[in-house]
């Protein structure tokens, strides 16, 4: 594994709700021009910045959530000014998982079962999201695992990082 300091950042992803006060496409190029940032359209754990010209949209409401830091068009400026976004915690390096393990799923549920998750992962970083909760299962070491699909993708959880978790 190369140390990470020989290691690029991962890219910055910014993300837009609202008319800002120059074109959405405009601004996606110029955040796409900047050194290490990239545009998307949505916000999910993995958008390091909302630049919000709005209030109090669904974007809004999601990125104070699950802690997307939120800009104002004045800061997104500064910072294409600069050519470079400082990274968020969320894009701090960490070494990849271990070589994937076996799980033997020992629960499965013929139909998902619909789950709110409040969730501690090993980084000591706190997010809820529903999800749909798909097997229960035990590594050879003993650790229990979940099997979730959320709006992302599916996700394995250690149930010993779930702070709650409850039937929606």
């Amino acid at each position: 594994m190369p140390d990470k300091d020989f290691l690029p950042p991962p890219p910055v992803s910014v993300a837009i709700t609202g008319t800002l006060s120059v074109p959405r496409k405009e601004a996606a190029r110029l955040i796409n021009a900047s050194k290490n940032a990239q545009f998307v359209d949505s916000v999910t754990f993995h958008t390091s910045y909302l630049v919000s010209a709005l209030a109090d949209s669904q974007k809004v409401k999601k990125a104070l959530k699950i802690g997307v830091e939120i800009l104002t068009e004045d800061q997104l400026f500064a910072y294409l000014s600069s050519g470079v976004f400082p990274p968020t915690k969320a894009h701090e390096y960490h070494q990849p998982a271990p070589i994937p393990f076996e799980v033997e799923w020992t629960t499965k549920y013929s139909e998902a079962r619909h789950v709110l998750i409040k969730y501690e992962d090993a980084y000591n970083r706190y997010s809820e999201r529903e999800a749909d909760l798909f097997a229960i299962g035990h590594s050879h070491s003993g650790v229990t695992y979940l099997s979730v699909l959320d709006d992302e993708g599916f996700k394995t959880f250690r149930a010993d990082r779930i702070i709650e978790m409850k039937e929606l």
